[in-house]
């Protein structure tokens, strides 16, 4: 990876001053846990963070560091400093098991091989199934000395309190719409204006999954073409979801809840009203449910192709009153 300074975005510069000027006063927590909803691009401000911590330029201000030139840097820009251990969830929707834990336990007793401080950094930490977070709070009820553990998660709840007590939490907030919409003027075409509609008619509004979003305007109007042709009757639901569970599992439920955020947003705004036999409570219905779905995606194996059945299922109860078909709550067979 290519080793830049400064925070990896412009909406993290108070968390990246903060977290530096502890390291530098000597007042870095032995564990941080970094939080915040998706979209914000917490991991990358994690490893970019780790970066700078094992950095030996002579850089002092915050955005000078790390400084991408030193040994260490061209170490962690070539993945192989001796001092930085990363632990990560291993493809989409794995489980971070107890084995890679033991590997961490197993590095952190190891003298730092260069400034005496090594530096562990666990990616979407909540992924870690029972043993793994046994394991790794016997590390931050005793850690070592002269290490550095850094966290990340969307969903600190999920994690035992056990864990998330011997941390520091630093929460990640959205940033606010004009600071957005300037750095994804940056990155498409479009004025600032043009943009921040984009970003208020967008969900989730976050810059990075907005940004995602924006390129992916044909996966969009294809996943909304489907669930139409489902609703009318017009296309068969199970050969659909086949079509779907192809595709990674949390981009098609995002597509699909964004979709139901356009309708609700399109009938309060007047540019669609629901029909009369379509009340806007049910809609707000289907909206929770495909919200627990999708937050479901990160917290157990789900079925692919099963979840997005009965999320079909539920559309197309809900979209045609006068289908006998109804909606059903996600059972064993999802998981």
């Amino acid at each position: 990876m290519t080793v830049t300074s400064g925070p990896p975005y412009p909406w993290q510069r108070t968390q990246w001053e903060l977290c530096l000027k502890q390291f530098d006063d000597k007042r870095l927590p032995h564990a941080l846990l970094l939080h915040g909803n998706g979209g914000l691009g917490i991991n990358a401000f994690a490893t970019r963070f780790a970066a700078a911590i094992l950095c030996q330029g002579d850089a002092k201000r915050p955005d000078d560091r790390p400084c991408g030139t030193c040994r260490a840097c061209h170490l962690i820009a070539t993945g192989n400093h001796p001092d930085l251990f990363v632990i990560e969830q291993p493809g989409q929707g794995g489980t971070i098991k107890v084995d890679a834990v033991r590997e961490m336990i197993d590095f952190v007793q190891i003298t730092g091989h260069y400034a005496q401080i090594k530096v562990v950094v666990i990616l979407d930490v909540d992924m870690m199934n029972h043993a793994a977070a046994n394991s790794l709070l016997k590390t931050l009820e005793e850690p070592p000395q002269g290490v550095v553990i850094v966290l990340t998660t969307q969903w600190p709840s999920r994690l035992p309190i056990t864990v998330r007590s011997r941390c520091q939490g630093n929460l990640f907030p959205s940033p606010p719409l004009h600071e957005a919409a300037a750095w994804l003027s940056e990155k498409i075409d479009g004025s600032i204006e043009e943009i921040e509609r984009m970003l208020t008619d967008s969900l989730p509004a976050n810059p990075l999954d907005a940004y995602d979003a924006l390129y992916a305007g044909e996966e969009q109007g294809e996943v909304q073409e489907d669930c139409l042709a489902v609703v009318q009757g017009k296309a068969d639901l199970i050969q659909v979801a086949e079509k779907w569970a192809k595709s990674p599992p949390r981009l098609i439920h995002r597509r699909l809840l964004e979709a139901v955020h356009k309708l609700i947003r399109d009938h309060y705004r007047q540019k669609r009203r629901l029909p009369e036999n379509l009340s806007i409570r049910r809609i707000f219905t289907l909206y929770d449910r495909q919200v627990e779905r999708y937050r479901l995606l990160k917290d157990i194996a789900l079925n692919p192709q099963l979840t997005l059945e009965n999320a079909l299922m539920e559309w197309r109860s809900v979209l045609s009153p006068s289908d006998k078909t109804r909606s059903r709550t996600p059972g064993k067979r999802d998981r």
